[in-house]
């Protein structure tokens, strides 16, 4: 019998009926109903009795009770909190040299006095011409899209003529790439002066603090820094 023939017959014989469509799981609308069986709930069709309880608390809570935490970004980096260690750099390595920061072109030197505390550290060109880069030794991990980030650090120079510099925050990613603040960029020149910086970033990264020289040092010039700060946003602004 063709197929034709088979559909024919049964619309003839009550006896010969379809088997429902199982549409568990398709996409549905008002005007698209799932069938009988089915239910539709949050635009999918379920099987009737297997609809998932809605949470009363997420629809009971409102438009002013704010988003739900699901405790991931704040349990990873605690706000207000300065993360950077020895930030004061006070603390030295056991061969003499500053703990904690390094400096990925030039040298970083201990210093005595700065702008709090004992002592401070000298970034110190090691070359000719040479522009340098000062940053922490490790990065901040677990940065999550949208968190706020605030940085800041004390810097002056020993030359009256002043030197230029940029402070900055950037996500570093796994593939290599890097996405970075627009960076407060200043002349400094004998007196301590705070650069002050805010990032949001895109997360799924680490985040680095970056001084960066725009002048350009021979051999032994260079300039101090003191006091860096690095934190998540208390609020939706830093200071």
């Amino acid at each position: 019998m063709t197929l034709l023939g088979s559909i024919g017959l049964c619309l003839l014989v009550s006896a010969c009926e379809l088997a429902p469509l199982d549409v568990n799981g398709l996409r549905c609308t008002d005007d698209r109903a799932c069938g009988d069986g089915f239910t539709c709930f949050e635009e999918r069709c379920y099987r009737d009795g297997e609809v998932p309880e809605e949470d009363a608390g997420v629809e009971d809570a409102g438009f002013d009770a704010g988003p739900v935490d699901s405790g991931t970004p704040d349990a990873g980096i605690p706000r207000g909190v300065n993360l950077l260690s020895n930030p004061g750099f006070e603390q030295l390595t056991s061969d003499g040299g500053v703990s904690s920061w390094r400096a990925s072109t030039g040298r970083l030197l201990p210093a005595d006095g700065g702008h709090g505390g004992v002592r401070s550290a000298r970034l110190q060109s090691t070359g000719f011409q040479q522009t340098m880069v000062l940053i922490p030794l490790n990065d901040e991990l677990g940065p999550e899209l949208g968190m706020l980030f605030c940085a800041s650090l004390w810097v002056r120079s020993d030359a009256d003529a002043g030197v230029d510099v940029t402070l900055a925050i950037r996500d570093r990613f796994f593939d290599g790439g890097v996405s970075t603040s627009s960076g407060t960029r200043a002349t400094i020149r004998t007196n301590w002066v705070q650069l002050k910086e805010e990032f949001a970033t895109i997360g799924q990264s680490t985040l680095q603090l970056r001084l960066t020289t725009n002048s350009r040092f021979d051999g032994g010039d260079g300039l101090y820094v003191d006091d860096g700060w690095l934190s998540r946003a208390e609020t939706s602004g830093c200071p």
